[in-house]
């Protein structure tokens, strides 16, 4: 799953993909986020390897800075983490505690 928040209303975001490539996150951020929201300034991200390509590609082309956090820093972490648990609680009831489709329901759960 690809997650994102607004850091402004606290709206979630988030994908079902099949891997974290960086084309893969890409797209979802440009259909998902972009397109739908309108540009964005900078996006806040940890230090995964894999948004460094996705992230200079939209510097590049949308002039979208990227900010990364420090690893294990609670208090950035926390923000994002903490509605990763609540859509996971919400997936557990929606698929009544078979987690094996939880991409069928998170759509709706969001």
């Amino acid at each position: 799953m690809a997650p994102a928040r607004c850091a402004l209303s606290n709206w979630s975001e988030a994908r079902a993909i099949r891997d974290e490539k960086a084309k893969t996150i890409g797209e979802w951020i440009f259909e998902d986020i972009l397109c739908r929201w309108g540009p964005v300034e900078e996006i806040v991200t940890d230090n995964a390897p894999q948004l460094e390509l996705v992230m200079k590609w939209l510097d590049g082309r949308y002039g979208v800075r990227h900010i990364k956090i420090s690893p294990y820093n609670s208090q950035a972490n926390g923000k994002i983490e903490r509605p990763h648990f609540d859509i996971r609680q919400a997936l557990v009831k929606a698929t009544g505690g078979d987690l094996r489709r939880w991409y069928w329901y998170l759509r709706p759960v969001l």
